[in-house]
């Protein structure tokens, strides 16, 4: 490959990613319906016909911005709960203290995220391939969320079939909706502490975790 190849081939790529990141921009700042081939390529720079040698269609250029919005929230709180998951089992997981330690954890990866919260607050009802990207992305962070409630259901011997799946399920959704809520007021109030917000997560979510589990303690008992 001659260096005029690469030269071109790293160009590509450049306006690809400049797309990519102008799909995102307008989703953000002006919604799905500002997202056109003639919009994106006014700010990129290019003729209109250019946008096809990078995309096939506007929906396959969302999808793909989509794709960038879910990997900067989805890997970040991927390794949060893989680091939660793997703490010590033998240590009370719902102490308040280590419970806002791990809420300021998550707050810290979510903060400079903000933008990419909103996207997927604003899109994950939304038809479309931003929709059901951001959609799938939501289920998958409830979804870890839950496995780490059962896994403290386990450890205590509790039951996580029915209806304490349907409790379970309802808690670990009402855990990342407070999580988002509370990256989003830091986001917006930079006057706000981190460590006032975990706090106060950690106020919140440890009743609630703890009722539940009450709940299943009396059904064993009857």
């Amino acid at each position: 490959m001659t260096e005029a190849d690469t030269r071109r081939r790293g160009d590509r790529r450049t306006t690809r990613q400049r797309l990519l990141a102008s799909a995102v921009r307008l989703l953000r700042e002006e919604g799905e319906a500002a997202v056109s081939t003639t919009r994106l390529t006014q700010e990129v720079g290019i003729v209109q016909s250019g946008f096809y040698s990078h995309f096939p269609s506007v929906d396959a250029c969302l999808a793909e911005a989509a794709a960038l919005v879910v990997a900067e929230i989805r890997e970040p709180v991927r390794q949060w709960m893989d680091e939660l998951r793997h703490q010590e089992s033998d240590a009370p997981a719902l102490v308040l203290e280590r419970t806002a330690a791990h809420f300021g954890r998550v707050l810290g990866i979510l903060e400079p995220r903000r933008p990419f919260l909103d996207l997927m607050e604003r899109y994950r009802r939304a038809p479309g391939p931003v929709g059901a990207a951001l959609a799938a992305v939501h289920a998958e962070i409830v979804g870890d969320v839950r496995a780490y409630l059962v896994r403290l259901w386990e450890r205590d011997g509790l039951p996580v079939g029915p209806p304490q799946a349907e409790r379970i399920d309802l808690v670990a959704a009402l855990v990342v909706t407070l999580v988002v809520a509370a990256a989003d007021v830091l986001g917006r109030d930079p006057g706000r502490r981190r460590e006032d917000a975990a706090r106060a997560l950690a106020v919140a979510v440890n009743p609630l975790v703890g009722d539940a589990m009450d709940a299943a303690r009396r059904a064993v008992d009857r």
